[in-house]
């Protein structure tokens, strides 16, 4: 009869602590094309943010939880408190929230769920070149009027800008 009882009030114990709390684990990555969604491969590979500052906050709006970004953009918390809101903090000033998509959702995420992913795309503009001799469109002014009877055509012009990436 006592191990039975022991047993019970250690599942119960067991339940209870284990109910409420929660494993939140994702990757930052460098979202180069912008469509949601981290492409890993040997032709094309997005890599993984380091350094990246993710916080973690209850319900009361307290913070709970703070880590940094491996060098794969890994990162992990444990035992969280539901509901947590998770928050990215990006290490540099010229990045930005990537695109919302199926593997990438804002910097501030909000979680339920005992388990869940948190992916992160953060994205540089500057890093990302679909050519390599993209074209450089601009605006082109010309000093006075035209001559009567002649019109300016060249208003907006392109030429090819090298791409030293």
């Amino acid at each position: 009869m006592k191990a039975v009882v022991k047993f019970f009030i250690l599942s119960l114990t067991f339940f209870f602590s284990s109910s409420g709390f929660s494993q939140i684990s994702g990757i930052v990555f460098r979202d180069y094309n912008a469509n949601g969604t981290r492409q890993t491969g040997s032709t094309y590979n997005e890599d993984g943010v380091i350094n990246v500052t993710v916080k973690a906050y209850n319900s009361a709006n307290i913070e709970v939880g703070s880590v940094v970004t491996s060098s794969t953009g890994a990162y992990s918390f444990t035992g969280l408190s539901l509901p947590v809101r998770i928050e990215f903090i990006a290490p540099l000033i010229d990045d930005y929230s990537g695109v919302v998509g199926t593997g990438s959702q804002s910097s501030v995420q909000f979680h339920n769920a005992t388990t869940t992913t948190a992916n992160f795309g953060i994205n540089y503009p500057d890093q990302y070149c679909h050519t390599t001799n993209p074209n450089i469109i601009t605006t082109c002014f010309v000093n006075g009027r035209p001559a009567p009877g002649t019109s300016q055509t060249d208003v907006i012009v392109r030429h090819p800008y090298k791409c030293n990436r």
